[in-house]
């Protein structure tokens, strides 16, 4: 949390590294501390505490229903996952 904030969305344009990011900030929300020794990160972080991840890749989706049910798959297996629900 910063400055009140809770939620923050990061966007880029295209062929500008958003793999790359997404993919970064998802290993330090897991905890995966030794991927950042000798960045700021590594000494600036909180690494006992780690968070859930949800992380979807919506390259190839052309039907917005195909897309539906690819969001609804993934989230009943992240639920299932960390059992909520």
């Amino acid at each position: 949390i910063l400055n009140g904030t809770k939620y923050y969305f990061l966007s880029r344009p295209r062929r500008f590294g958003k793999s790359l990011t997404l993919s970064t900030i998802k290993c330090i929300y897991q905890g995966k501390k030794e991927l950042f020794k000798w960045t700021y990160a590594y000494e600036h972080w909180d690494w006992n505490k780690t968070n859930p991840v949800i992380y979807m890749d919506f390259a190839g989706y052309t039907a917005w229903q195909d897309l539906d049910e690819y969001i609804q798959r993934t989230f009943k297996v992240y639920l299932d996952n960390w059992e909520i629900l």
